[in-house]
C-alpha cells in the first residue's frame, strides 16, 4: 500500500456552538491510500487551534476520534489521549491501521467552557500527518469557516 492523498474539511462552518457543550464537531481529517496489502499505519496527527480566538479560555478539553473508511462521525475509537486547555500545536500520537483504497477519517472535537467568551470562535488545522517515519501535508491544512460560541445556540451572536 502506498500514501495516496490528504485533506482537512471543515465541518458545520457558522454553525454556533453553545458554551459548556462537549463533543463538537470541528475538523474531519480524510487519509486516503493505494493498494491491498501491508495496511498503512498512522502515527500521528499534528493538529492546531488556529483560526480560534481565544483557545486558551474557550476550549477546555480536544479528542480526536477514528472511523476508518466509515464517513459517519463516531465516538466509538478516541484516537490518541485528550488534550486539555489546547492552545496551539496538538499531537496527537496512536496507532492506526489505514483501510485499503478508501478514504480513512479522523474527527477533531472541543469541548467548549462553560465560561467561553461569547462571540468568540473555535477552528483548527491540520498541517501534518506521519505515516511510519513519513511526514505528509494535507492538501487543505486549514478549510475556510468557524464555529462562533453562542449561548443561545441560534446563530445570534456574529464575530
Amino acid at each position: 500500500m502506498g500514501y495516496y492523498s490528504s485533506n482537512t474539511v471543515q465541518l458545520l462552518p457558522g454553525a454556533p456552538i453553545l458554551p459548556g457543550s462537549v463533543t463538537n464537531q470541528i475538523v474531519q481529517v480524510v487519509v486516503t491510500d493505494t493498494g491491498y496489502t501491508s495496511p498503512l499505519i498512522v502515527n500521528r496527527l499534528r493538529l492546531s487551534t488556529t483560526g480560534s480566538n481565544n483557545p486558551g479560555t474557550d476550549i477546555a478539553n480536544a479528542k480526536l476520534y477514528y472511523t476508518r473508511s466509515s464517513t459517519t462521525f463516531s465516538t466509538a475509537r478516541q484516537y490518541g489521549s485528550t488534550i486539555t486547555s489546547p492552545n496551539g500545536a496538538m499531537n496527537f500520537t496512536d496507532t492506526a491501521s489505514l483501510d485499503p483504497a478508501a478514504g480513512n477519517n479522523f474527527w477533531l472535537t472541543y469541548d467548549i467552557n462553560p465560561g467561553a467568551v461569547i462571540g468568540d470562535s473555535v477552528d483548527a488545522q491540520c498541517d501534518t500527518i506521519l505515516i511510519g517515519a513519513t511526514k505528509y501535508v494535507p492538501t487543505t491544512v486549514a478549510p475556510a469557516g468557524s464555529r462562533p460560541i453562542d449561548p443561545y445556540c441560534l446563530g445570534t451572536v456574529t464575530n
